[in-house]
């Protein structure tokens, strides 16, 4: 993907690495109507700048705004609450879940107006 994408966030450094950026990501993605049917954990990558990549679209398509996109969450949601279970305590919190619901949600204002 190259940085003009909504799947991954410009280059130069400037990366928004952490929850609210992946949060972005996201949400941008969902606002271009993206359904990305495999997001978890393991398709977002982050580089050595904190530049977020959002990969293994295989299954994805494009859709009209619904359900689809809280699925979505949910899913990421429940992958970083599995792999966080062989990480030290204090890897996946519910505020650093939140923040990533803040970028979603500030995405979505966003293209609302």
């Amino acid at each position: 993907l190259d940085g003009s994408s909504p799947a991954q966030s410009p280059g130069g450094g400037t990366g928004q690495g952490g929850g609210q950026g992946t949060g972005l990501r996201i949400g941008g993605l969902h606002a271009a109507g993206v359904d990305h049917e495999e997001l978890n954990a393991h398709n977002i990558l982050l580089d050595d700048n904190f530049n977020i990549s959002i990969i293994d679209f295989d299954r994805g398509r494009l859709r009209a705004p619904g359900v689809w996109r809280s699925s979505n969450l949910a899913r990421l949601r429940h992958s970083l609450a599995k792999i966080s279970l062989s990480l030290p305590p204090g890897r996946f919190t519910p505020e650093a879940w939140n923040k990533l619901l803040a970028g979603y949600q500030g995405t979505h204002t966003r293209t609302a107006s």
